[in-house]
């Protein structure tokens, strides 16, 4: 691949060097990949790391790759095997010029450089979350669940700061990391954080639209993710940007209003847009976690399951299950208002976070 058709001395010095240089910018490149997120998981799940493993091994005891013969150096040999694993594009590039091989490798990489963040950017920036200071109690909740550290935790400022009634800190969002995957409206009791127009108190306006449209009394209410199922065949569907933005007071409100049940559908752990929202969503409904879901919702009417986009089937198998589960409890009342809990005690810290 050199123009001048011979090997520099340095040649062999260069790969050395290589090999050593560029898995260390790969490592700093994946540093810099996840330095601006929260709890990054580095390693994949443990069964598909052991079937990838498995895989590899079975491969290579099927389809064995040759040694050649021991080096001679008398002789130049005109053929070598090879390996499609680690040297597949080796056939193209030998039958390409020199300025060919840059030209085609320096193609390559802007492609995947460039390509890569324009084809998943989004048509139109979100809108990053807020933060109402007259609802924050400093409970740092929503500072804890950001999955992208875009939420750190400020003195109190203005008007408030002087009440003593108030916490001396408030939550506050970094509009430059946030996403808008609305995680932190979800972790907010008293509802006064979160994307415009999607905060805890605007999910109980749409939730409220939602039901006077659709009549979904005595019925099950299918709540899902938008990106995953969006084209879900059911008559009761009620979407959501990410599981983990939905806030418990719509659950509540729903099971109070009169419906058979709640099932939520969520992107498995590790398959979520937003990284964590299905494991916010279970510990507020299951585990108590701050903006829990009230103990005096009836928890076998509110149904959690997970599953990935292309497992709709399974869904609606899990979802009939449920609903045949349904049919064996009495109908619950319909509350004509249900008065829902949005205040929350105030939490003092002593020092900033």
């Amino acid at each position: 691949i050199f123009t001048t058709g011979e090997l520099p001395s340095s040649f062999f010095f260069s790969i050395l060097f290589l090999h050593v240089a560029v898995p260390l910018g790969l490592l700093a490149l994946y540093l810099v990949h996840v330095s601006k997120v929260a709890r990054p998981t580095h390693q994949p799940p443990r069964p598909m790391r052991l079937l990838a493993l498995g895989g590899l091994v079975t491969i290579s005891l099927l389809w064995p790759f040759g040694v050649e013969a021991s080096a001679d150096p008398t002789r130049l040999l005109g053929t070598v095997q090879i390996d499609l694993f680690f040297t597949a594009l080796l056939p193209v590039f030998s039958k390409l010029p020199a300025w060919g091989v840059w030209l085609l490798t320096i193609f390559a990489s802007l492609a995947v450089l460039v390509g890569v963040p324009l084809a998943t950017r989004p048509k139109k920036k979100p809108e990053p979350s807020w933060v109402d200071w007259d609802l924050c109690t400093g409970c740092t909740t929503c500072y804890l669940d950001c999955p992208y550290e875009a939420i750190s935790m400020v003195k109190r400022t203005g008007e408030t700061a002087a009440d003593s009634r108030r916490s001396e800190f408030v939550a506050q969002v970094n509009p430059d990391l946030c996403v808008s995957c609305g995680i932190c409206a979800g972790s907010c009791a008293p509802m006064g954080v979160g994307p415009p127009g999607r905060t805890g108190r605007d999910q109980l306006l749409t939730v409220k639209k939602w039901f006077m449209e659709n009549d979904p009394k005595n019925g099950l209410v299918v709540i899902a993710c938008d990106k995953s199922f969006a084209e879900l065949p059911e008559p009761n569907l009620y979407l959501v940007g990410c599981i983990g933005s939905l806030h418990t007071s719509v659950i509540e409100w729903l099971i109070r209003k009169g419906v058979a049940g709640v099932f939520i559908l969520s992107c498995p752990a590790r398959d979520c847009h937003n990284r964590e929202g299905p494991k916010w969503a279970n510990e507020t409904i299951y585990e108590n976690r701050e903006a829990e879901l009230q103990e005096r919702v009836d928890r076998r009417r509110v149904r959690v399951a997970a599953f990935a986009g292309t497992e709709s089937i399974m869904a609606r198998i899990e979802i009939e299950t449920f609903r045949n589960e349904l049919e064996q409890l009495k109908e619950t009342p319909e509350e004509e208002s249900p008065d829902l809990d949005t205040e929350c005690p105030e939490k003092i810290l002593d020092e900033e976070i």
